[in-house]
């Protein structure tokens, strides 16, 4: 482990998700960082978890570190989620507070922002996740809507939405959205209000009563409030593992549990 409580690119303060990025260069001739969202520095910071002591990445054009300071003086607002093109080595954060997303290449240099201007919309995106074909999934928070994306290669352009509460037929704000992962058949994002995982399918997948017409389409849920085998209590960040299950922070349990997945 390492880290200490700080403002600068090599503390943590309020860190919150993370990714891996395999494509991030290094002064070395190496390769891969883990980038994190620090999030009370209002930054993102890349690691280079391979050296004797884990250091800030140095890439061939400095140190893997966004500007710190709330925009318009720095980059970033309260970043949450981080997602990492594993193709492209584009790094995708969250900015929470900024009601966007801002794009970083590999090498920690920010492209631009996608996403919709108003925070009226996409508003405190937390969850954040690139799908295997390069558009991305952002959570917003605000209004329990997770947003989908082209591609920053692509255009960004929003491909489409879904309400999770009105998939869920439950009351405006009561399921709360987080974390984002997939697999090839199915998406899942966390619901820490309900504690539960929701599973989705994209549209033009197959359902059992036709074909998924929305950008995502309600599957079912698993878990429920509590301590035991088979329980969540606010579930937040998710991750596949190489086994291909399904890892869950759980906050209030203190926790992280394995999940058997379809």
């Amino acid at each position: 482990m390492w880290g200490t409580r700080g403002d600068g690119p090599g503390d943590f303060n309020y860190a919150r998700l993370m990714c891996w990025d395999p494509l991030t260069p290094l002064q070395n001739g190496a390769s891969g960082a883990l980038i994190v969202a620090n999030t009370d520095s209002n930054m993102a910071v890349g690691w280079n978890p391979a050296a004797a002591s884990p250091v800030v990445a140095q890439t061939p054009t400095g140190p893997w570190e966004t500007a710190g300071g709330t925009p318009p003086v720095g980059t970033l607002d309260d970043p949450y989620g981080v997602a990492c093109d594993p193709s492209t080595g584009d790094v995708y954060v969250a900015n929470s507070n900024g009601g966007n997303i801002v794009v970083f290449n590999a090498s920690g240099t920010e492209l631009g922002t996608m996403g919709t201007l108003t925070k009226g919309k996409l508003g405190f995106t937390q969850g954040i996740w690139v799908d295997s074909d390069g558009s991305v999934w952002a959570a917003s928070g605000k209004n329990d809507t997770v947003y989908h994306f082209a591609s920053w290669g692509a255009g960004g352009a929003e491909l489409g939405s879904v309400n999770v509460d009105a998939s869920l037929g439950v009351a405006s704000g009561a399921a709360g959205t987080y974390g984002i992962a997939g697999d090839a058949g199915y998406v899942y994002i966390a619901l820490p209000s309900v504690n539960e995982v929701g599973q989705f399918v994209r549209e033009g997948a197959a359902t059992v009563s036709g074909s998924c017409t929305a950008a995502l389409c309600l599957v079912g849920t698993f878990g429920s409030r509590g301590t035991g085998l088979g329980k969540l209590a606010t579930p937040q960040g998710l991750a596949f593992g190489p086994d291909g299950d399904l890892y869950v922070v759980e906050e209030s349990n203190d926790r992280v549990s394995q999940w058997v997945v379809p």
